[in-house]
């Protein structure tokens, strides 16, 4: 293995925990990883055991003894559809086989407690996986991990490169990312740690952070300190369905912190064409970027995110209103109208939020490459994944990152062309009249009138 470059001893790599969506794998997405790996920082891709991989596998013998050494806690529903598997005649003992778990696309109690299982296992894994990187900057390799391959001193040696290396010793540091219900959970890990100790929760909260973690370790950021209204969150096609529940309920009402600290400029959105003609899901993502998610608006389509009962599912289910997903969507009522209020632009921040003209849901993963046949309503799907890369690079150099990220000259020159371009976009964008896209020939990328995302409904 080369050594991590460069060699400057005072260096720290941006560091990037990206979760993956539904179906997923940590493998499914290679290329928008590896690319922004490719401009010098570290992404940590882990792979949920919460049934939303097709299928994987626990190795053998841990079940939950190093993760609870690393977290001091562990979930409290276990992992869903666990089995164990070893091949004929080995000795080995047998590993954990995690299954895909299929929950229907609708509102119901079915789906509220599937999907709350599943996060619940998502934002623990995510403590686990933040308790590791600690401990691998501090130069401890955790417990367990030699277990992957006999010969323990490689592994160690491969390890030990990123002693001192991750830029997570400061609060805000750590980057945080997702696609689709990886969105969604790092939406709800946001919130779960920033209002762990603010609000009074209507329910038993999914997650509550140990303030611990990493356990015991002197030099290491506490999870708690480190996600702030300021660290740098990346949401790739939220899916609003998993935080719709009762025990959701309460952080789906309070704002991103980023959002609610005035920094909003510090979450970067960007959609699919697909999943931004979904209005159903776009009525949810304009309120999960808004101040106040939980204002009641005028209109039907808003039911669902205005309360959090069974109830009131069951009786959406009466007119035909059960489902969530994009065959499903409902056209908006001809009588509900856009509240539009007035902002003072010259001295709000604005999420940077775009999608991808020609762009279907899976095109943010491998698959938009692998199988382009089965994904018809993508057009050049590599095109669409570079537009990916570059739109977070440049809010990454925008967010604090400049001076860690290639793409720049020595005299600070940008070679990539993203800063001014990204900047002409949004700026044409924000001087369009209500519910006007832009659209330039530079490319495909259209983007919304930053500074009616927080209070413009659908």
């Amino acid at each position: 293995m080369a050594p991590l470059m460069p060699s400057n001893a005072e260096f720290k790599f941006p560091t990037m925990i990206f979760s993956h969506g539904l179906g997923g794998t940590r493998l499914t997405y290679s290329h928008l990883c590896g690319s922004l790996a490719s401009y010098g920082m570290v992404v940590i891709a882990p792979e949920h055991r919460d049934g939303s991989a097709p299928v994987t596998f626990v190795k053998p013998g841990s079940q939950f003894s190093s993760e609870t050494e690393l977290t001091g806690t562990q979930p409290s529903t276990g992992e869903p559809g666990v089995s164990f598997a070893s091949a004929a005649g080995a000795a080995s003992p047998p590993r954990a086989q995690v299954d895909y778990v299929n929950y229907p696309h609708q509102i119901s109690e079915e789906t509220a407690n599937g999907r709350n299982r599943q996060l619940e296992i998502r934002l623990w894994e995510l403590s686990i996986v933040y308790a590791a990187i600690a401990q691998l900057d501090l130069g401890n390799i955790p417990s367990g991990t030699a277990m992957f391959d006999a010969d323990h001193v490689t592994r160690d040696s491969i390890l030990s490169v990123f002693k001192e290396k991750l830029d997570i010793r400061k609060a805000s540091r750590l980057i945080w990312a997702g696609h689709s219900f990886g969105s969604s959970t790092m939406i709800q890990m946001m919130k779960s740690v920033h209002y762990s100790n603010k609000i009074d929760f209507d329910d038993k909260p999914l997650f509550i952070p140990n303030t611990s973690v990493p356990q015991n370790e002197t030099g290491a950021l506490p999870l708690s300190k480190q996600i702030t209204g300021s660290s740098p969150l990346m949401l790739l096609d939220i899916w609003c369905l998993p935080l719709l529940s009762k025990r959701t309920g309460s952080l789906w009402k309070q704002p991103l912190p980023q959002i609610g600290s005035g920094n909003a400029d510090k979450v970067l959105v960007v959609m699919s064409e697909e999943f931004f003609i979904w209005r159903e899901n776009l009525r949810g993502v304009r309120r999960v970027l808004s101040l106040d998610p939980a204002r009641r608006r005028e209109g039907k389509g808003h039911e669902v995110f205005e309360q959090f009962s069974p109830r009131v599912a069951a009786e959406n289910a009466k007119h035909g209103e059960t489902g969530f997903h994009p065959n499903n969507d409902l056209p908006t009522p001809a009588t509900e109208k856009p509240i539009i209020a007035p902002l003072n632009s010259s001295k709000k921040k604005s999420v940077r939020l775009f999608y991808v003209k020609e762009s279907a849901h899976l095109s943010q993963s491998d698959f938009g490459i692998l199988f382009p046949r089965a994904i018809k309503k993508a057009v050049e799907p590599a095109d669409i994944l570079d537009l990916n890369v570059r739109a977070a690079c440049q809010w990454l150099r925008e967010s604090g990152f400049a001076g860690q990220l290639a793409g720049y000259t020595a005299s600070g020159e940008n070679v990539d062309g993203a800063a001014e371009k990204l900047e002409e976009i949004q700026s044409d964008a924000n001087n369009v009249g209500d519910k006007e896209m832009f659209c330039d020939d530079f490319g495909r990328w259209a983007a919304i009138p930053l500074e009616d995302v927080s209070v413009w409904d659908m």
